[in-house]
């Protein structure tokens, strides 16, 4: 009967010392473990490139141009920051009046290819600009802009944007403005303005961003017109009798819609007054990738009453034909 108790005894003692292995283990994972004297290595400081000062800019807010004239605008930016600026720093378009300039101006636009601007060195950024037809205060937004897109402003400047801001004088009438004052009709037939059918069939209407067949986008608005799929078609306005002072002159240009490959029209102007009538031009506009600027000069209208006569006429059996009257407008020289 001692055999029992015997192996009995036996795994109690083995179970125990199982425990007090477990227990030594389980003690070993709570000790702390000792703490390192190295630590971690600190990451190397990030540059900030978007370090700018503006040194000198010409045309102060407030300056005034007749509408149309030509000017240029000009930012001298001093790199302030540790970086070198290659090409892919800009200047880029952010809001209001764009005033035909493109959207951007990369820093070492006039440098060689390779070139970089240092830090202490400047760029010269030169946008080439027209002044709005539309008259009165016109303000349009610029900032700079890194490689990663983001957009940065000269810390010495205490606003929010690089801006072009003038005063445009001169402008006497504006056709697009004025669209619906004047007496429109097709072959002849009274046509409701503005006129727009789903099926653009004909259209009548004014596009205030106007899409033309270069692939250029302006932000000045254009007569749009439609004309129906038929050989000699023709969409006509007769506008209010207005004086015409000595100087003033008919600023107008002609183009295709964008994406109208089919696009065969011909744009005329010409007047009607108590003395007679007579045409001042004419211009033929295909689907070329170019677009008509035209320049009227009134001298031999002075001090008369006239009313202009805009006609589009369709130079065949053309499906959707459509065509530009980009801003025409009376000015003042």
């Amino acid at each position: 009967m001692m055999c029992p108790i015997i192996m009995k005894s036996h795994i109690v003692s083995v179970i125990a010392a199982i425990l007090m292995m477990f227990s030594v283990a389980c003690g070993q994972q709570k000790t702390a473990l000792p703490s390192s004297s190295s630590g971690t290595p600190a990451l190397p400081a990030i540059p900030n490139c978007r370090q700018a000062e503006l040194v000198n800019e010409t045309i102060p807010p407030g300056s005034q141009y007749q509408a149309g004239e030509k000017f240029d605008k000009t930012w001298i930016i001093r790199n302030t920051s540790p970086c070198e600026w290659s090409y892919s720093y800009s200047l880029v378009y952010y809001d209001g009046i764009g005033m035909g300039a493109s959207a951007s101006r990369v820093f070492t636009e006039n440098m060689p290819s390779d070139a970089v601007v240092r830090p202490g060195e400047t760029a010269t950024l030169t946008l080439n600009l027209r002044a709005p037809f539309a008259p009165g205060r016109q303000v349009g937004y610029w900032k700079l802009r890194d490689p990663y897109g983001m957009l940065f402003m000269p810390s010495n400047s205490d606003q929010e944007s690089l801006s072009v801001d003038i005063i445009v004088v001169g402008t006497v009438y504006s056709f697009a403005d004025n669209l619906c004052q004047a007496a429109w009709n097709l072959d002849g037939q009274p046509l409701d303005c503005p006129l727009s059918r789903g099926d653009e069939t004909i259209n009548l209407s004014i596009d205030n961003f106007p899409h033309f067949e270069t692939g250029g986008v302006e932000n000045e608005p254009a007569i749009r017109v439609t004309l129906p799929e038929k050989e000699g078609s023709a969409l006509t306005a007769t506008f209010p009798v207005m004086l015409i002072s000595k100087g003033d002159h008919l600023h107008v240009i002609t183009a295709c819609v964008y994406d109208t490959p089919q696009c065969d029209l011909t744009f005329e102007i010409s007047y009607l007054s108590d003395a007679g009538s007579g045409v001042l031009g004419e211009w033929n506009e295909v689907y070329d990738n170019q677009i008509q600027t035209v320049d009227l000069q009134l001298s031999d209208l002075a001090d008369k009453n006239i009313q202009f006569v805009f006609s589009v006429h369709s130079n065949g059996s053309i499906e959707i034909n459509r065509g530009y009257w980009f801003f025409p407008i009376l000015l003042p020289y």
